[in-house]
């Protein structure tokens, strides 16, 4: 901006790392637009995001994530949003999205991985509070929740 009467003023914002990519045995960390920050060895306490299409090759600091890998971000994200408004951003340590139409969060310190399912923008919330109260009642059991529509939820036990 402008002040008058000889002064700019400029105001810059830094892309904030929201999220990581596991590539080779490096770390690629990415803002919530897609851009990949930093690439590093050095993991953050962040989710980290497997099963991506953008092509090796892209893999650079500035670049930014192919089309494909976008499209899943926004839904990352509303994933995300809705974990952190339930108290539950720092549960979810992985979300594998090789299935667009089916993403699989990993919850490390409960040893439970979600089949999540399709994501709208009415169910995320519900399906997070159902994994929510599963992870409450079934604490300390390893196993898999997933949906079977939007009334049921199960959670099947590691054997």
């Amino acid at each position: 901006t402008r002040k008058f009467p000889s002064t700019v003023q400029i105001k810059v914002e830094e892309r904030e790392v929201k999220y990581m990519l596991q590539f080779a045995d490096s770390y690629v960390y990415i803002n919530n637009q897609g851009y990949m920050l930093q690439i590093t060895e050095t993991p953050l306490e962040l989710p980290i995001i497997v099963g991506f299409k953008t092509d090796s090759q892209n893999i650079k600091a500035g670049n930014r994530l192919a089309i494909e890998d976008l499209k899943c971000l926004e839904n990352i994200i509303k994933i995300m949003d809705s974990a952190k408004s339930n108290s539950m951003e720092n549960l979810i340590t992985q979300i594998d999205i090789t299935d667009a139409n089916n993403f699989k969060l990993i919850i490390e310190s409960e040893g439970k991985t979600v089949q999540f399912g399709e994501i709208t923008d009415v169910n995320v919330n519900v399906k997070l509070l159902k994994i929510k109260e599963i992870i409450e009642r079934e604490k300390g059991i390893q196993g898999e929740i997933y949906f079977q529509d939007e009334e049921r939820t199960v959670f099947k036990k590691n054997v």
